[in-house]
């Protein structure tokens, strides 16, 4: 029984004593594999530089040694050299992207190049309103040409020009689109530059005020007048200009102020 033992024990220990041997340099590693590992290594960010030839691994121990690297001296790639080109460099834009990026540039959304020559800027589109009473029609211009086109509701004596305060008249002429009011009794507001020189001129030579405070804005307070005026248009202001809450909503985002409007018979 003891003698059938013996030959197991001496195997298990002659076993352990190989694995517990240090690995030898010249014991044969795949190349690939070792050059995949530090490849993951240098991607994990645990590795900077990278490694020595797979040859160098595989030299055996016996014969001249190499000599050990002085301080700062290259093994393979030094560490600021890797950090270099770690850094990612910013791919080239194509014709595409390009173009866009100059669009941008001349609708002054971004600045130029530094050094580059001065390009043609692309100029505003001339906008305009343009409202026709008798029609009952306004329309937003752009370049000369209809852009929008809304339904109007005018003063309750529309035919005219207005001559002076409380005549229920809508001024006919060319002012401006001058300011605003997001917060207007009738939803929101523009306000029309009259009365301008030659009203206040007239009223003074016949002794009236001009009236004033004639406004681009939205429908009725009252919501039982509201749906009145949505079902049956009418003139029903003061000699403003009224128009739909959402169309008002619309003329607000394309018309800026200074906007030039003109209003004819």
């Amino acid at each position: 029984m003891y003698g059938s033992a013996l030959p197991r024990l001496a195997c298990a220990s002659i076993t352990l004593v190989l694995f517990a041997l240090p690995v030898r340099a010249d014991v044969a590693v795949a190349p690939d594999t070792v050059s995949d590992s530090y490849r993951v290594l240098q991607r994990l960010g645990l590795l900077k530089t990278q490694p020595v030839a797979a040859s160098q691994a595989r030299q055996p121990a016996t014969g001249p040694q190499p000599v050990a690297p002085a301080a700062g001296e290259r093994v393979a790639v030094t560490v600021s050299e890797t950090v270099v080109n770690a850094v990612p460099r910013p791919a080239a834009r194509n014709q595409a992207s390009s173009e866009a990026y100059d669009v941008l540039r001349r609708l002054g959304l971004l600045p130029a190049e530094p050094g580059a020559a001065p390009k043609a800027t692309v100029r505003r589109a001339d906008v305009r309103v343009l409202v026709e009473k008798s029609k009952r029609r306004l329309y937003v211009l752009r370049n000369g040409k209809p852009f929008r086109e809304y339904p109007v509701m005018l003063g309750g004596a529309p035919n005219g020009h207005k001559r002076q305060e409380g005549d229920l008249r809508t001024p006919e002429g060319v002012y401006t689109l001058d300011w605003r009011n997001p917060r207007s009794r009738y939803y929101k507001s523009i306000h029309i530059s009259y009365p301008g020189p030659q009203d206040r001129l007239r009223a003074e030579e016949r002794g009236v005020k001009p009236g004033g405070m004639v406004m681009l804005h939205g429908e009725h307070d009252d919501p039982a007048i509201r749906r009145i005026l949505r079902r049956r248009a009418r003139d029903w202001t003061e000699g403003c200009i009224a128009l739909n809450n959402e169309h008002i909503d619309e003329i607000w985002r394309v018309v800026p102020d200074g906007t030039p409007i003109e209003i004819r018979p």
